[in-house]
């Protein structure tokens, strides 16, 4: 019913209108404040729900991020690593072919002292040979160098470059008779081996053809050749 009608009803036919009961209700000050708080409940309400799906887009994000981060720390240690070991092998590379090119100066020295005869040993510029092949020993021994041991032992293709093959002893076959020219290890690592004679054992206890023996086979030899 409009309000214009209203005006021509008895106070009891206005009560009987559903519309103007709620009319008055609504006017109440305690109507007005539920619906306030009824609204600002619903408002809270949509503003909690926003804030949560916000939060956990930051928290997706973040958790990319820090993927992210981690991967490309992970490829940054890979790579420092890398670098690192190149660099490594490059400095041992360089202090191998350094002490190669060294070796040939040891080889003259020791053949220089080795063809000093007895009665010139005591002069000083033989001894000034000595001095300056044991300084130049020293100084490749603190940088890793050591001379590859052989005369007496087994003869082993690692270490030793066999280039003479000689009668001896039983006792001697497959062993190292001596040294044509010494071999070095640098840092543990073979740079050059040692060429050596390797007994072969006298012709009545030679080993069979083909037949292993002290790590080394050894074939007969034709006696002409």
């Amino acid at each position: 019913m409009r309000r214009a009608e209203r005006r021509f009803l008895t106070p009891a036919l206005l009560f009987e209108d559903e519309e103007y009961r709620e009319d008055l209700t609504m006017a109440t000050p305690q109507r007005r404040y539920e619906d306030k708080q009824s609204l600002g409940d619903d408002l809270v309400g949509e503003d909690l729900a926003e804030l949560n799906r916000q939060l956990e887009e930051t928290n997706k994000r973040n958790e990319e991020y820090l993927a992210l981060a981690q991967r490309v720390q992970a490829d940054f240690l890979n790579y420092k690593r890398r670098v690192e070991q190149e660099r490594e092998e490059q400095a041992r590379q360089a202090q191998a072919r350094l002490a190669l090119s060294l070796l040939p100066v040891l080889d003259d020295l020791e053949r220089a002292m080795d063809s000093v005869r007895a009665d010139l040993a005591g002069l000083h510029w033989v001894q000034g040979i000595v001095q300056i092949n044991r300084k130049l020993h020293n100084v490749l021994e603190s940088e890793g160098l050591e001379r590859i041991d052989a005369v007496g032992q087994d003869f082993d293709p690692r270490l030793h470059e066999a280039v003479v093959h000689a009668e001896s002893s039983p006792q001697q076959a497959g062993k190292v008779l001596a040294v044509l020219q010494n071999g070095y290890k640098l840092n543990g690592k073979v740079i050059r081996p040692a060429m050596v004679k390797v007994g072969r054992g006298s012709p009545a206890h030679r080993a069979p053809r083909g037949e292993q023996k002290h790590g080394a086979t050894f074939l007969e030899e034709d006696k002409n050749a």
